[in-house]
């Protein structure tokens, strides 16, 4: 740079002077930018890193559903193993400030809406769960699988004034009360085993059961089997009561053997049930009519799955504790032996046309010893993560006690009033 009339010092002095003002200003400028970039956000401020649709909201949302709906346990509470949530809302509050939101659910023409005011906190994420309560008249109605329609709705409050964020209406397939899902699939690959939810067809408290045990009752004496007279259990029910003197193993198990095939014949004689060879698919995404003990009562006839539903409600109701075991094409009943478990006792209801009781007992021990190679409790394999492959090679036991513990109580029965006491005589 040259200066007009300044010394060759005095234009190096000036050169200096104005290189250290360049600097002094370049620093300057660097340090305003830095504390730009560490001053804090407002709350009125958005973050670059937000989507688009956060410009006008205050939350961010997500929403899961129920797609497929057996209306068979529209009654039943969420449970640790089973998700029965009609609509699960996930909301984020990415603000300084909490947001009050309400969420709305229904399924039009078949239930009321159900409706959450919550608070979402600052910077934080919350999870509401609704389970809408269906009408019972109108589901009822329902005989073949429906279409229906999920209607929901998420607003904000905002000065004032509750603002729509969401309003959706989603597909929902209906299937009717007599209807059975056994598992289903879903977008992910996830599957969802329902197997142990057909204890909501087992109803020892009905009308039908209660009848059969009656007659079964006069099956239990000394003219059948003199063991019953041996046991004392001549006309009677007393579940896994002690056979007092007679107490080895073998009496025990005697004891509860002699029960279940005073219902049998019950049903072989009295009733004069027979099998119907009407197909059966316990598979992915299968779903199966089921008929009530009452039903096959009356009509006189059941498949693998309605005898095996009917002869676990009676034993439950005399107190012996059932299960019912499920492979891809069949399913049959079992029962523990005595109070503590020791082993288990089956029977294949579906020879109850052509064989006696202690034939069928020998066939439903056949059957067990080949498919308890593959077989799992229900209830362990909801932390598994199976392929269609390996879902379709397993046998499933469904253990009815367990799963009364777990609030799936008898269908039409409201999991609030509690299962009705089952009497340890008839």
């Amino acid at each position: 740079m040259y200066v007009h009339g300044a010394t060759s010092g005095d234009r190096t002095t000036l050169v200096t002077i104005l290189f250290r003002q360049i600097m002094v200003c370049w620093l300057v400028m660097i340090s305003i930018s830095l504390a730009s970039c560490c001053m804090p956000v407002l709350a009125s401020e958005v973050p670059e890193d937000l989507p688009p649709e956060y410009q006008d909201a205050p939350i961010l949302t997500t929403v899961d559903h129920r797609i497929d709906y057996p209306l068979a346990w529209h009654n039943l509470k969420p449970t640790w193993f089973l998700n029965v949530s009609d609509v699960e809302y996930t909301i984020h509050n990415p603000t300084a400030e909490p947001v009050s939101v309400r969420l709305t659910s229904q399924y039009p023409d078949y239930s009321n809406s159900t409706t959450t005011v919550t608070k979402i906190d600052a910077n934080s994420t919350s999870t509401v769960d609704h389970s809408i309560i269906l009408d019972v008249e109108k589901i009822q109605e329902i005989t073949t699988t429906t279409r229906a329609n999920l209607q929901y709705r998420i607003e904000y409050r905002d000065d004032g004034d509750w603002i729509v964020h969401e309003e959706q209406t989603k597909p929902v397939t209906f299937y009717p009360m007599d209807q059975m899902v056994w598992a289903t699939e879903d977008s992910s690959g996830k599957i969802t085993i329902y197997h142990g939810l057909v204890a909501t067809f087992i109803t020892p408290q009905s009308r039908g059961v209660a009848d059969l045990l009656v007659k079964a009752k006069e099956q239990a004496t000394s003219d059948v089997d003199e063991r019953y007279a041996l046991y004392g259990l001549e006309r009677s029910f007393k579940g896994y009561s002690s056979p007092g003197s007679l107490a080895t193993y073998n009496d025990t198990k005697n004891y509860t053997t002699l029960q279940a095939k005073a219902i049998y014949n019950a049903l072989k004689y009295d009733y004069n049930l027979s099998y119907v060879d009407a197909p059966v698919a316990f598979g992915m995404g299968d779903s199966q009519r089921v008929s009530t003990p009452d039903e096959s009562l009356s009509s006189g006839s059941a498949n693998c799955i309605d005898g095996a539903v009917l002869f676990a409600s009676a034993l439950e109701r005399i107190g012996i504790r059932p299960y019912i075991v499920i492979t891809r094409n069949h399913a049959y009943v079992a029962w523990d032996t005595d109070s503590i478990g020791t082993e288990k006792d089956f029977l294949e209801t579906t020879s109850i046309s052509d064989h006696d009781f202690e034939e069928a007992n020998v066939a439903g021990t056949e059957k067990w010893r080949t498919d308890s190679e593959n077989m799992e409790l229900y209830q362990n394999l909801f932390d598994l993560e199976m392929s269609r492959e390996e879902y379709s090679s397993k046998c499933i036991l469904v253990d009815i006690d367990w799963l009364r513990s777990q609030d799936i109580f008898p269908m039409g029965k409201r999991s609030e009033e509690g299962t009705t006491p089952l009497p340890s005589s008839l």
